[in-house]
């Protein structure tokens, strides 16, 4: 081999190309890998241009959003619920002014002849029926032809006890509606034999009454007892009558007087008869 080494005579021989490549020295270049290298180096150059293009109007949409955030916190906050009584104020005003723009609240003299007006219609449908009987009379010109004006009340009462039965009339002369004198007639029936003892007792009160009124003008008294009945009339004249002496002179004998005075209003005697149990007619 001449002395040599085959190594080095291997190292310093360009080989033929194999498969397209070629090996200059230990450097083995390759055709194919430069070029796939060089289009990746375009590629990737085109990728990062293009992404700088894309994130331009992302930039841009960061400012406009910068700004709207801006112009939001800047804005004062608003009370919904004061913007919404306002706006119903408001609205109701509008209306009341397109309805009636030259509405006036009434004064306080016009609610008070209002209230004066409502209360006298109510009075009027309260009384309407005596209202109508006036106004029938006065057309009239008199009294309606059945009411007794002038005559006589008769009121009357039955009541009993264990042994004794008591009946009690009551008559009551007016004129013109007005009371002017009155009897009062009271009989108590018992058995002649059974109850002699309480006849008895109330005959002797009959006449200790009609002897303590005996010197007083207006009042006289009768007491009548036989078979077991007693009869007691009492005969007042108001025109006369002095109803102090008359009272004191009944609790002195331990009886009890009706309190009727000159003038008494017929109709109410005749109430007050009634609430007490009587049953009360009219006669001229």
């Amino acid at each position: 081999m001449n002395g040599q080494n085959p190594n080095n005579n291997q190292n310093n021989v360009v080989n033929t190309p194999v498969n397209g490549n070629t090996n200059i020295g230990n450097t083995n270049v390759n055709p194919q890998q430069s070029n796939i290298e060089n289009s990746n180096q375009i590629n990737v150059s085109q990728s990062i241009n293009q992404n700088t293009v894309n994130s331009v109007p992302s930039s841009s949409n960061n400012i406009q959003n910068s700004q709207a955030q801006s112009t939001t916190m800047q804005m004062p906050q608003v009370n919904q619920e004061n913007v919404e009584q306002q706006t119903t104020t408001n609205i109701s005003e509008n209306d009341s002014k397109n309805k009636n723009p030259n509405y006036k609240p009434p004064g306080a003299f016009k609610t008070f002849l209002l209230i004066v007006f409502f209360g006298g219609l109510v009075a009027f449908i309260i009384f309407l029926p005596e209202i109508q009987a006036f106004v029938a009379q006065q057309k009239s010109g008199k009294v309606a032809s059945n009411e007794i004006t002038t005559g006589k009340l008769i009121c009357k009462l039955k009541t009993n006890t264990a042994n004794l039965d008591k009946s009690f009339e009551r008559i009551f002369n007016y004129t013109d509606k007005k009371l002017v004198s009155s009897t009062f007639t009271t009989v108590i029936k018992g058995d002649i034999t059974e109850d002699a003892t309480t006849l008895d007792e109330l005959n002797q009160k009959c006449r200790l009454i009609k002897t303590s009124v005996a010197d007083i003008n207006g009042i006289s008294i009768t007491c009548d007892y036989a078979s077991g009945i007693l009869t007691e009339k009492e005969i007042f004249d108001y025109k006369e009558y002095d109803m102090e002496k008359v009272k004191t002179a009944y609790t002195e004998a331990g009886g009890d007087v009706l309190e009727y005075e000159y003038g008494h209003d017929i109709d109410k005697i005749q109430a007050t008869m009634i609430q007490g149990g009587f049953t009360c007619n009219k006669e001229r």
